[in-house]
């Protein structure tokens, strides 16, 4: 993973409340197209993305987990909430949607704490 994190330590980001950092707005549209794609290859699958696709898919020193997280947050207003739809064409989200988000100010998801 990212800046030296192994899978071992997933877990641990749970744990505590912190800030999600920042990220490249070129490794969201990244990782939201490497999602896109197992979809099409897949359709009405359920699949799994090992985190050295991840990797590979973000920039040398990208925060992976912090890319994850943001890309599933986009995911989910994207999809099932249908929020981010005027900024969605034919599956692609449009440029200042990955800088915003990118940016904008998100807490882990703590275990165990009501959000």
């Amino acid at each position: 993973m990212g800046k030296g994190v192994t899978t071992m330590e997933l877990d641990s980001w749970f744990v505590s409340d912190d800030p999600v950092a920042a990220v490249d707005p070129a490794d969201l549209r990244s990782v939201w197209t490497m999602g896109r794609n197992v979809q099409a290859n897949a359709p009405g699958q359920q699949t799994a993305i090992s985190i050295g696709c991840f990797e590979r898919a973000c920039s040398p020193g990208a925060d992976t987990q912090a890319v994850w997280y943001r890309v599933a947050m986009l995911q989910m207003l994207a999809g099932p909430l249908g929020l981010l739809s005027p900024w969605l064409r034919d599956g692609e989200l449009a440029d200042v949607v990955f800088q915003v988000a990118a940016t904008f100010p998100m807490k882990r998801p703590a275990v165990g704490v009501p959000q």
